[in-house]
C-alpha cells in the first residue's frame, strides 16, 4: 500500500515538474533579438573582479602590471541576404590595429576547413592523410588535454603546415 502511494505522488510530482517547464518562456521577437545583440556588441566586458597571484614559476617574465587588459566584448551581426556580418566600430579599430583579418576577399570563392579537436576519436590521422593528399591546409582548435595527449598528432598538424590554435 504505501508503496502504491509512494508511486502515485512521484507520479504526481513527475508531471508538475515536466508542466512546469515551459511556464516562464518569453517570446522574444527578431527586433527584440537583434536590439540585445547590438547592446551587446556595443559595451566592453567587465574586468576580473579579483587579481591573480603576483608568483611565477617561468624562466622568462614580462612584468604585465603596465600592460591594458580591458576586455572587449566580440560578436558579428548576421545580415540578411548574404551581406557581409557587420561588427562593432571597436572591433573593426582593433583589427585594423592589428593587421588581422574579419573578412577576407568577398569576390573570391574560398572555403576554410577548421576542426574542433576537443578529443580524439581516430579520425584525425585520416583527416590529415586525405588533406595532405589533396594539397589543403586547414586549421585545428586545440584543448589543452588534446594537446597533452595527442603531442605527435598536433606536431604532425604543425609539421604538414596546418594552423594549429586555442580552443578555450
Amino acid at each position: 500500500m504505501v508503496r502504491k502511494i509512494f508511486s502515485i505522488l512521484m507520479g504526481i510530482l513527475l508531471c508538475f515538474s515536466i508542466a512546469s517547464c515551459g511556464i516562464a518562456k518569453k517570446d522574444i521577437t527578431r527586433a527584440e533579438e537583434q536590439k540585445m545583440q547590438n547592446e551587446a556588441l556595443q559595451k566592453p566586458l567587465e574586468k576580473p573582479k579579483e587579481k591573480i597571484s603576483n608568483t611565477v614559476n617561468n624562466a622568462v617574465y614580462t612584468n604585465t602590471e603596465n600592460l591594458d587588459n580591458t576586455l572587449y566584448s566580440w560578436g558579428l551581426r548576421v545580415l540578411p541576404n548574404h551581406q557581409t556580418p557587420e561588427i562593432t566600430p571597436l572591433a573593426m579599430e582593433l583589427i585594423k590595429k592589428y593587421d588581422a583579418i574579419f573578412v577576407g576577399d568577398t569576390t573570391k570563392k574560398v572555403v576554410y576547413l577548421t576542426f574542433d579537436e576537443g578529443y580524439e576519436n581516430g579520425y584525425t590521422p585520416k583527416i590529415l592523410d586525405i588533406l595532405k593528399e589533396n594539397n589543403v591546409k586547414a586549421a585545428f582548435f586545440v584543448t589543452g588535454p588534446y594537446v597533452k595527449e595527442q603531442a605527435d598528432l598536433v606536431k604532425r598538424m604543425v609539421e604538414e603546415g596546418h594552423i594549429v590554435g586555442n580552443h578555450t
